[in-house]
């Protein structure tokens, strides 16, 4: 397997050298980048993110995204968006698809908008390969295999779903999916290779409260489900088949009213609560067992209208979706080492009308990227040999997460086709 990868590699790097791969595959966002949903005035804010976490708009911003502009979902490689709309019909709506360039600027590819279920409240991509949309009127789970710029249906979609489901999240391996449901419980499925979905033991999970948000920790080994109308998170351990087992101490106290929306950093240390009734953040520390506990002092108030949460390891970001024209916009918080936010200086950034959903790009993330040094060239390449499992052998070793393109942990001839199209060359 490694020398025929190797030869392949030596053909790639012709195609590399020869200059003849699509321009498309330099379409990766330079600076860490934000995506902000509005879902009145109906478009896309696109920002980058400056150091000191100020937001400034990119060239061509707000991009125009259909009707009633609802969920984002990124690709893990930064090049592709997809959005969903909430405003067509009883049975219907539509999901927008874009290439996004280096600035973060947005191109609807040919054929968008795909149609989907109605209702589409959450989206979720399993790394560069699959969309997840809950049609939250319909009970279904609706799921799209990316192959380019084309989306299509695996065999068995739509899925039934408990009623109206809210949110859906994946493991970072793309094996299993999970989806709140509103009047409690969570949907759970494991992923099959051509994207069709089998329901897991015991699924649907039972929960202590309404479901909301929910996401899985970045090591894939937790997930946690917002309360709603309770002022707690829920946690569960996911098992390696993907059963949901609830932490001891579950549910843990948020330190807020109505606990709805939540967001992790990247390096897994903290999840962040915004509340919708008393309108704050607040951050719980997160131990190693996933057990999570309210860092004190750490509230803050949002506004008239507290939506979502993003986060990098330095920053937060949460929409003030205010129902007077225009929306608020979006706070920013920088997260100290303890957890504690401080608002930083500009706060609130204008947004379109009433900014909800938000997706946030780093481009250390960047797939192909193995020496982090902001490019994808032949050094790259060269790592690329050392990490290749073949298929179904991993799991990943350590340094080698930038090269499982499709986050099905293993490193394979599917990963090289999209490292690939990810070269740029050294800067």
């Amino acid at each position: 397997m490694r020398r025929v990868l190797n030869h392949f590699v030596v053909l790639g790097s012709f195609c590399f050298m020869q200059v003849v791969c699509s321009d498309y595959v330099r379409a990766q966002p330079v600076n860490p980048t934000l995506f902000v949903g509005n879902n009145v005035s109906d478009n896309v804010s696109v920002y980058s993110v400056l150091p000191d976490g100020t937001l400034e708009e990119v060239a061509g911003s707000p991009f125009s995204a259909g009707e009633d502009v609802q969920a984002l979902a990124l690709t893990a490689d930064g090049r592709r968006l997809a959005v969903t709309n909430a405003g067509k019909s009883m049975f219907f709506e539509d999901l927008l698809f874009f290439e996004v360039d280096a600035t973060g600027g947005l191109t609807e590819v040919p054929g968008s908008p795909f149609q989907t279920g109605d209702a589409p409240l959450g989206m979720a991509i399993s790394g560069n390969s699959r969309i997840f949309v809950p049609s939250a009127f319909l009970d279904e789970m609706w799921v799209f295999n990316i192959e380019g710029n084309r989306l299509t249906n695996p065999p068995g979609n739509p899925y039934a779903t408990g009623v109206f489901p809210n949110e859906v999240t994946v493991t970072p391996n793309g094996r299993f999916v999970y989806a709140s449901l509103l009047f409690g419980g969570i949907n759970g499925w494991r992923v099959d290779e051509n994207g069709s979905m089998t329901p897991l033991p015991g699924s649907p999970f039972p929960t202590p409260n309404d479901g909301f948000e929910l996401l899985v920790s970045p090591d894939g080994r937790h997930l946690y489900l917002g309360g709603g109308l309770s002022n707690d998170v829920a946690g569960y351990e996911i098992r390696d088949d993907g059963v949901l087992l609830p932490l001891p101490g579950s549910p843990f106290a948020s330190g807020g009213t109505s606990a709805v929306n939540l967001a992790v950093n990247p390096g897994g240390d903290f999840v962040f609560v915004v509340h919708v009734v008393s309108e704050t953040v607040t951050t719980l520390a997160r131990a190693a067992d996933g057990s999570l506990s309210l860092v004190p002092g750490s509230s803050q108030f949002i506004g008239s209208d507290a939506r979502k949460a993003v986060a990098s390891d330095e920053f937060l970001f949460v929409t003030d979706d205010s129902s007077i024209s225009p929306g608020v916009g979006v706070m920013v918080y920088a997260i100290a080492d303890d957890g504690l936010l401080a608002l930083v200086d500009g706060s609130p950034f204008p947004a379109g009308v009433r900014p909800q959903d938000m997706v946030l790009f780093l481009p250390q993330d960047a797939i192909g990227d193995g020496d982090k040094d902001g490019d994808v060239d032949l050094a790259d390449i060269g790592l690329l040999a050392s990490c290749v499992t073949g298929p179904d052998a991993g799991p990943v070793a350590d340094g080698c997460s930038a090269f499982d393109a499709d986050g099905d942990d293993d490193v394979d001839f599917a990963d090289f086709a999209t490292i690939q199209r990810a070269f740029t060359g050294s800067d």
